[in-house]
């Protein structure tokens, strides 16, 4: 998290079964971070993610499973169990397939994408407005840094004030016995 953000607090932290979770609430946005090193069972069956987190909600982590949700070429049992608990908990799953993995196997010379982000909808269906971006090196890491950010963004562009005419408001009679 960016350092100086106000309005902060840590609602949990806790780590079992080869999985550690923390969770924390920056202004109105709970957001859940899980780092999995071992296969366990569902995410919400070890206690460690409460279920139906109000919205806006964020899970983010690194779910060290596979399924071609997320571009791997097959599933594995980790990456089942993610999905359907995502089905149930109605979150969507941030993907974008022309975007890069976010983990870069060494041993193997292949990208993956174990690092998964899931965000809640709101009451009509619309999913939290996020962006993921994937960075493409971070220093003795296997892991690409990844970039979310959260809410609209508005574009603000900046025109050349050049001067312009509207013909058709123009006074022609008085312009003709002026010329």
């Amino acid at each position: 998290m960016r350092n100086g953000l106000e309005d902060v607090e840590v609602l949990k932290e806790s780590s079992t079964s080869g999985r550690e979770i923390n969770m924390v609430r920056i202004r109105d946005i709970i957001i859940v971070i899980s780092y999995t090193y071992t296969y366990t069972s569902h995410l919400t069956s070890c206690g460690l993610i409460p279920s139906s987190l109000p919205h806006p909600a964020i899970y983010i982590g690194d779910f060290n499973s596979h399924h071609k949700d997320w571009g791997c070429c097959s599933n594995d049992t980790a990456g089942e169990q993610i999905t359907k608990w995502a089905s149930l908990e109605d979150l969507h799953l941030l993907y974008d397939l022309k975007q890069s993995g976010s983990f870069r196997s060494v041993r193997w010379t292949t990208d993956h994408n174990p690092d998964l982000c899931f965000v809640t909808h709101n009451s009509p269906g619309v999913p939290l407005s996020t962006t993921r971006t994937i960075l493409s090196y971070f220093l003795h890491s296997q892991h690409h840094p990844i970039i979310l950010q959260i809410g609209l963004e508005v574009l603000l562009l900046q025109s050349v004030p050049k001067p312009c005419w509207n013909f058709r408001k123009a006074d022609w009679p008085i312009y003709t016995s002026e010329t």
